[in-house]
């Protein structure tokens, strides 16, 4: 009986073709894999640059509200759900980028040893400095993420009192129920389709 294709088998078998260009193909898979994840790493720092800009301001603005005599309740809570929403994204968004790195050191793992030879697959092994920059700064965000909760929830209790009586702010209602409304949105519509449920293509020629 014949032994049944790995997973790993099959996926080499696509970057393979006769002798004379099966070892150029798989190079060119190769190469465009290290830009891939290259161009997915460059673009990883600039989106956290990008979201901190927003957070950092929410947060100067929050702090900037607390020095004063009478905190406007209503500017605080709008603060706070910026906040809480762009950390939210920024935490979300680190994990993409995580998932696509990997991807794309997949690849690398299972194309580099016809090409290369297993060059990304040897570190040296130094087990003191083995931190992972990317799984620190998704630490971050979460920790980020947790702060702005927490002062969300804070707020609504300290300043509106909610819980304690029944008057409502239909202007806070709304607000709260529009965070986590965008909230919800992101966090169960902003993943990456599956290619299998993605719609088919209908291109006509010109």
């Amino acid at each position: 009986m014949a032994e049944q294709e790995t997973e790993e088998e099959k996926y080499l078998k696509d970057f393979q073709g006769d002798s004379i260009t099966s070892n150029t193909k798989q190079a060119m898979a190769l190469e465009r894999v290290w830009k891939n994840r290259d161009f997915d790493i460059e673009h990883y720092w600039k989106r956290a640059a990008y979201f901190w800009t927003f957070i950092a301001a929410a947060f100067a603005g929050y702090f900037l509200l607390l020095t004063k005599d009478a905190i406007d309740e209503i500017v605080g809570l709008v603060v706070i759900c910026l906040g809480l929403i762009f950390s939210l994204a920024w935490m979300l968004v680190n994990i993409g980028s995580k998932m696509w790195q990997e991807n794309w050191e997949a690849h690398i793992d299972l194309l580099e040893d016809a090409v290369t030879g297993p060059v990304y697959k040897y570190v040296h092994n130094d087990s003191k400095y083995r931190f992972s920059v990317s799984k620190i700064n998704q630490y971050v965000s979460y920790s980020v993420f947790a702060i702005w909760l927490f002062l969300f929830f804070w707020h609504l209790y300290q300043k509106f009192e909610w819980g304690t009586h029944l008057s409502i702010n239909w202007f806070v209602v709304i607000l709260v129920a529009g965070t986590l409304f965008f909230m919800l949105m992101m966090f169960f519509k902003g993943r990456t389709v599956n290619p299998s449920q993605r719609k088919k293509y209908n291109m006509v020629k010109r």
